[in-house]
């Protein structure tokens, strides 16, 4: 409001001689020898929202009201203003910006004041000032909520827009405020380079329980889904995580894992996958020589086997001895020769042979074998004459050596 037109007609069968305007129960206009009167009511400084009653009366020539009527009114001093914007249920104006991607954009627009339905209010978006490259077609739900549609499609730019809403009507004839203060944003690409890894790309596992490294690039947050079939069926959509942990199906053999990504504005990639094969049985390993428990002397062949019954293949037979690596062969049968002339008379010495495949099963052969004297290294005694031979009391012979000497070959 601001100055209203009031025009009043009076009637009386003797005559009209006066018409009187009452505000709030105080003459505030009046108009002789005339039934009608036309005015303007200047409402500007009364309060916004403030209620008032409006009293029209008609007197005769001996001055009784031979007519009345009245009306409240209510003052609304403010322009109508939008108070809330949706997009699919998701944002208010001023709220941070919302991206959308393919599919119908569903607009629900809310104002301050009952709008006049017979005048469709002006929705348009776009890139550019002044936002109106792209229309919102749409009715009245009701005297203050306004929706519209549009659908996103292959010609719809991408991009930061702007939602311009005005051309409105109140139901008392005042303009709305034109709005442009709510922004979305367009995307119709889906993250790009999608990639999955199971235990960074390795062939083998010995375990069901394995570690998965997820990747895709998007500028804006993304979902995930993992499964172990390419169809999806019943797989949740969860938060993205780079690292996640991942449980194989049972059983040997070769195993898949499927993931696929999208934006919040739920463009989708396609599959991607990786393979891993599981291998939970041990490698075979024996070593046929030295037997466990055994002396050496001298020079030793070890002996040994080393095969791979699983899924995977045999990785390397590692042959220590004393718990010090000396060399590493692969599958199939081996012999190293040791020489154990250096070692101490009576020492214990550990030799084992330690077979790993890819999936990183183990198994090991292990004997633990003593150190004797070498017959090439030894104090020989002998003489020139006879052996002296001795009778003892105790009746026990005993030889008596002459002329020892240490003879090493």
């Amino acid at each position: 409001f601001g100055e209203v037109a009031i025009r009043a007609l009076g009637e009386d069968d003797v005559g009209v001689a006066r018409i009187e305007l009452l505000v709030d129960g105080e003459l505030h206009n009046s108009v002789d020898n005339s039934n009608e009167m036309d005015f303007i009511w200047d409402a500007s400084a009364l309060e916004d929202g403030s209620t008032h009653q409006l009293e029209l009366r008609a007197l005769d020539e001996a001055g009784n009201p031979s007519a009345s009527t009245s009306i409240a009114v209510t003052i609304s001093q403010r322009l109508p203003v939008v108070t809330s914007i949706a997009v699919n249920g998701d944002g208010e104006a001023g709220e941070e910006l919302s991206i959308f991607g393919p599919g119908g954009l569903n607009f629900e627009i809310g104002f301050s004041k009952e709008m006049d339905q017979e005048v469709n209010p002006t929705v348009t978006f776009g890139l550019l000032s002044p936002f109106d490259q792209i229309s919102v077609t749409g009715a009245w739900r009701n005297a203050t909520t306004w929706t519209g549609s549009f659908t996103v499609g292959a010609e719809t730019q991408e991009g930061e827009h702007t939602l311009h809403i005005g051309g409105a009507l109140s139901i008392i004839g005042q303009n709305l405020e034109v709005d442009e203060s709510f922004q979305f944003r367009i995307d119709r690409t889906p993250p790009d380079a999608p990639r999955v890894s199971i235990e960074g790309g390795r062939t083998f596992t010995n375990s069901v329980e394995v570690a998965l490294t997820l990747e895709a690039e998007d500028d804006s947050p993304m979902e995930v889904q993992v499964s172990s079939e390419p169809t999806f069926t019943g797989v949740a959509w969860e938060t993205f995580q780079q690292d996640r942990a991942w449980s194989l199906e049972p059983g040997e053999g070769n195993k898949q894992v499927f993931v696929r990504f999208r934006d919040v504005a739920g463009n989708l990639t396609q599959a991607v996958s990786d393979n891993i094969t599981l291998d939970t049985i041990r490698p075979q390993v024996q070593m046929t020589n030295p037997p466990d428990g055994g002396s050496i002397a001298d020079e030793v062949t070890i002996s040994f086997t080393g095969e791979d019954p699983g899924e995977g293949q045999l990785a390397e037979l590692l042959l220590s001895i004393d718990e010090v690596s000396v060399q590493v062969f692969g599958a199939g049968e081996h012999e190293y020769l040791w020489d154990v002339t250096g070692l101490a008379d009576g020492s214990e010495h550990t030799v084992q042979v330690t077979a790993r495949d890819a999936a990183g099963n183990q198994a090991l052969a292990t004997a633990t074998v003593d150190s004797t004297a070498s017959a090439a290294n030894s104090t020989t005694c002998f003489s020139s004459e006879p052996l002296a031979i001795t009778k003892t009391s105790n009746v026990t012979w005993a030889l008596r050596e002459t002329n020892c000497t240490e003879r090493t070959s």
